[in-house]
C-alpha cells in the first residue's frame, strides 16, 4: 500500500514541484521517500530503519535545506534575526552588561562604610569558615616590585604554598631577575626590568596583526592562545619576530593571575622590539578602576593579601611601583596602519570633543591613579574621559539599546574619517565569537575567554596580508566577513 502511494506521490510531485521549484528534486524526494521508507521497513525491519534514515538524512534533507537557505526570500532575514538574539549572550556571561557603569565605579562613603559594617557581621558570625577561606585563597602571586622613598627597592612575592616573601633591598644587584609563575606555580619565566617609556600612539602595518582583548587575570588562558598562534615558544619567549601584539585592555580582576599577566606583556614588550616587532597594551576599564580601588571584580587573594601587607591593594600598583610606573604610561587609542584601537568605542559626544589621540591618551593617563573625585576635580575632560561616553566604557558601536546611546552610521563614518581609520577594533563587551558591526568597519574582539578555549571557539583575530581572520587555541579558524 505504502509503495503504491509513494508511486502516486511521485507522479503528483513531478508536474508540481520537479519543473517548477528551485531543488525541486530534493522536496520530491522529501514527499516520495516517507511512503517507501515505511514500505520496506515494515517488509524488512528495524536493520533497514538505520540504514534508510542516513541514507534520508545526508542525500536528501541536507541538500533539501541548503538549496532552502539559498533560495528562500525570508532567509536573510531569519539571519539577522538570529544574530541579533545571540547579541544578548553578553548579558548572560558578563554581570557588569548592564550595571558596570562609570557612575557606580566608585561608591559613596556612607555605602561603603555600611558594607563594611556589614562585612565584619559576617566575619564575626563564621570566624572558623573565613580564616579557612582565606588561607586557601593565598595562592602564588607577584612579584610586586616598590620603589620606596627612602630610595630602598622592596619586593614582594607569594609562592604557591601561600607563604609571602617580603624582601628589601638598597640597590638591586646586577642582573636583578624576577621569577614569575601562575597562581599554581605553573608556566614559569623569568623577567628582568627595563627602562620604561610610552609607546608611539601610530605604527605602520606589520606583516602580521595578533589582535587579543580582556585577558582579566587568566594566565592559563593567555599562554595557550599565544603558544598556539606562535606569538611565543615553549619557553614563553617571543617567537613573532617584526610583527604586532596587540592587547585591547582589561588584565585586572576576575582571574588569579593579574600581575603575572602584566609582567609577560612586559616582558614581551622588550623582547619583540629587539627583534623589529612591537607589543601594544592599551588601558581598559577595570585599570583605572582596580587603580581607584574599585575591587567590585577583585578576586579575594589580593584583597587578603593587602591586609597582611597593611597595605591598599592599589598601592602595588601605584605610579611608585614598577607595574604602575609602564601603566602610566599605556595609551588609550592608537593605530595600526588603517585600524584604530581601542577598548569599549568611541560616539558622538567624543566626536564633538574634537580630540587628537595624543591628548586623550596623555589626559588617561593623568587621571590613571585618581578616585573619581580626583579625576572630576582636574578637568571636565578628564571627567568625561573616564565617564560612560569616554573611550574605555561606552558601548554604543556593538550594542543597539537605547540605554548605550548606539551610534548612527553617518557619525561613525565623521569618526573614522577623522582618525583616518578604516576600522576600529575594540573589546569591552563580550560576546560568543569575534564580531562585525556596521558592515565589517566595526570589530569586536572580546569573548569568554575560558569558555571559549573549552569550546574551541574563537579567540582573537589575526591580520595578515590585508585580511582579517578569527583565531582560536590552534590558529587560524575562519576569514573574518
Amino acid at each position: 500500500v505504502f509503495l503504491c502511494l509513494g508511486a502516486a506521490a511521485g507522479i503528483f510531485s513531478y508536474f508540481t514541484l520537479f519543473k517548477n521549484v528551485p531543488g525541486g528534486i530534493y522536496f520530491t524526494a522529501l514527499i516520495i521517500i516517507p511512503f517507501y521508507l515505511v514500505g520496506f521497513i515494515t517488509i524488512f525491519g528495524q536493520p533497514f530503519e538505520k540504514i534508510a534514515w542516513n541514507v534520508l538524512y545526508d542525500n536528501f534533507i541536507c541538500p533539501a535545506k541548503r538549496c532552502y537557505e539559498v533560495h528562500h526570500p525570508e532567509y536573510e532575514k531569519l539571519i539577522r534575526e538570529n544574530t541579533a538574539e545571540d547579541l544578548a549572550f553578553q548579558e548572560n556571561v558578563e554581570k557588569i552588561a548592564s550595571d558596570e557603569s562609570e557612575e557606580e565605579a566608585t561608591a559613596d562613603n556612607a555605602n561603603n562604610k555600611d558594607k563594611k559594617k556589614k562585612k565584619k557581621t559576617k566575619t564575626k558570625s563564621q570566624p572558623k569558615k573565613k580564616d579557612k577561606e582565606k588561607k586557601e585563597e593565598l595562592t602564588a602571586d607577584g612579584p610586586y616590585v616598590l620603589y620606596q622613598p627612602d630610595g630602598q627597592i622592596r619586593v614582594i612575592n607569594v609562592d604557591k604554598k601561600g607563604n609571602i616573601i617580603d624582601t628589601t633591598y638598597t640597590t638591586l644587584p646586577q642582573n636583578f631577575t624576577l621569577h614569575v609563575t601562575d597562581h599554581k606555580g605553573r608556566f614559569p619565566f623569568d623577567v628582568k626590568l627595563h627602562p620604561v617609556k610610552r609607546p608611539g600612539w601610530n605604527y605602520p602595518q606589520a606583516d602580521k596583526v595578533f589582535v587579543m582583548s580582556d585577558p582579566h587575570g587568566r594566565l592559563d588562558c593567555v599562554i595557550s592562545l599565544l603558544q598556539g598562534n606562535h606569538i611565543i615558544d615553549k619557553d614563553y619567549k617571543w617567537s613573532f619576530g617584526k610583527n604586532h601584539l596587540m592587547i585591547i585592555g582589561d588584565i585586572f580582576d576576575r582571574g588569579k593571575d593579574v600581575p603575572q599577566i602584566f609582567w609577560l606583556f612586559y616582558k614581551l614588550e622588550e623582547e619583540a622590539a629587539k627583534a623589529g616587532g612591537h607589543v601594544s597594551f592599551i588601558l581598559g576599564n577595570h585599570e583605572p578602576m582596580v587603580l581607584a580601588n574599585d575591587l567590585r571584580y577583585t578576586k579575594e587573594k589580593y584583597k587578603i593579601l593587602a591586609e597582611k601587607l597593611k597595605m591598599e591593594y592599589l598601592r602595588l600598583f601605584g605610579p611608585d611601583t614598577e607595574l604602575g610606573r609602564w601603566l602610566g604610561t599605556r595609551n588609550t587609542m592608537q593605530m595600526i596602519g588603517n585600524d584604530l584601537y581601542v577598548h569599549a568605542g568611541l560616539g558622538k559626544d567624543f566626536y564633538d570633543k574634537n580630540l587628537s589621540i595624543p591628548t586623550v591618551n596623555e589626559e588617561m593617563s593623568k587621571g590613571l591613579f585618581m578616585t573619581k573625585k580626583e579625576r572630576k576635580a582636574l578637568s571636565p575632560l578628564t571627567a568625561f574621559l573616564y565617564g560612560n561616553s569616554g573611550p574605555i566604557w561606552y558601548r554604543g558601536l556593538v550594542r543597539t539599546d537605547g540605554k548605550y546611546n548606539p551610534l548612527a552610521k553617518d557619525s561613525l563614518e565623521m569618526i573614522m574619517d577623522r582618525y583616518k581609520a578604516k576600522h576600529i577594533i575594540v573589546g569591552h563587551t563580550i560576546f560568543k565569537d569575534i564580531s562585525t558591526f556596521y558592515n565589517g568597519k566595526v570589530i569586536g574582539v572580546n569573548v569568554d575567554n575560558k569558555e571559549n578555549r573549552k569550546k574551541k571557539r574563537g579567540r582573537a583575530m589575526l591580520i595578515k596580508n590585508n585580511q582579517y581572520f578569527v583565531v582560536g587555541d590552534k590558529g587560524i579558524q575562519r576569514q573574518l566577513e
